[in-house]
């Protein structure tokens, strides 16, 4: 990875994909605002705190611990969102010239925003689906959860290096 404190410094504009994204993460955090809202009054005392690799609930604590996710969720949000005002500190997997530093920043500040969308959907989703366990009306997360999402974040992570590989030298 390429580091280094001499790399220009740039302001990278937002064009509708990053706003699509940015909309995105912003609505995945009303949700779980108004989630809790919702259904806190419904909800048992004693809730699923934790799941195995299965999806199965395999811990249990009280129904506050549900502010947790979307607490850590907000936390994310603005610190993903303030991290994209500055992707000169960044580290990268090609060289930083003056040539390449615009596609090279706009790529990894839309990687940025797709990995931040990807982290509240996840929460998003385990926060509805302990609702739903916790109301009886479902009873794990799926056995599909683990691997779909493993799946989204790596395909983020592998179209973002491709691109970043391939745009090492504009032109």
């Amino acid at each position: 990875m390429y580091t280094g404190s001499d790399r220009p410094r740039i302001k990278i504009g937002m064009n509708s994909i990053d706003w699509l994204l940015e909309f995105i993460a912003f609505a995945l955090i009303v949700i779980h605002i108004l989630l809790l809202v919702f259904y806190y009054s419904d909800l048992p005392g004693t809730i699923p705190t934790h799941f195995n690799g299965a999806g199965d609930p395999d811990g249990y604590g009280s129904k506050t611990t549900l502010f947790l996710i979307p607490a850590f969720s907000v936390f994310i949000y603005l610190s993903l969102t303030i991290a994209a005002f500055f992707p000169h500190i960044y580290n990268f997997p090609v060289k930083i010239t003056e040539q390449n530093a615009e596609i090279q920043y706009r790529l990894a500040i839309r990687f940025l925003r797709a990995i931040k969308v990807l982290v509240l959907l996840m929460f998003a989703f385990i926060n509805y689906r302990t609702v739903l366990i916790a109301l009886g009306s479902t009873t794990g997360l799926g056995v599909v959860f683990l691997p779909v999402f493993l799946l989204l974040f790596f395909g983020v992570i592998a179209l973002y290096f491709v691109q970043a590989l391939n745009n090492r030298f504009p032109g």
